[in-house]
């Protein structure tokens, strides 16, 4: 049996956290103008897989978790491009690849206060 294949599994995909991060699709970057789908992306390349629920609890830690949940769902369908969704899960696609550069203190320089971003940083990718 064939198992089914996610669209952003077909895609070349690489994100560089490297100072602000940077997402390219096949080749070519792409437009992460819109905010907290940046933040999303920027998770799941420094932790994924990661789980939906906690995934949700990182990125709104003050909202009750329904909440979260609905914003989430909000989100990935933008960002399904580069993020997949395996049951409870998120990740990048398969042969995804992830620049951390030299500089732990470098990564993530637009989440300056995300407790998940300094967690990234301290740890040094």
């Amino acid at each position: 049996m064939r198992q089914p294949t996610h669209t952003a599994d077909r895609r070349d995909v690489h994100v560089s956290v490297d100072g602000p991060m940077v997402v390219a699709v096949d080749g070519e970057p792409i437009d992460l103008a819109w905010g907290k789908g940046r933040e999303l992306i920027a998770y799941v390349a420094c932790y994924g897989p990661v789980h939906v629920e906690g995934t949700a609890e990182a990125l709104w830690p003050n909202l009750p978790p329904g909440h979260g949940r609905q914003r989430l769902r909000n989100l990935f369908l933008r960002a399904k491009v580069v993020i997949v969704r395996d049951g409870p899960l998120f990740r990048l696609p398969k042969g995804a690849t992830v620049d951390y550069g030299d500089d732990p203190g470098a990564i993530l320089p637009e989440y300056p206060f995300e407790e998940w971003a300094e967690r990234v940083r301290r740890r040094g990718a």
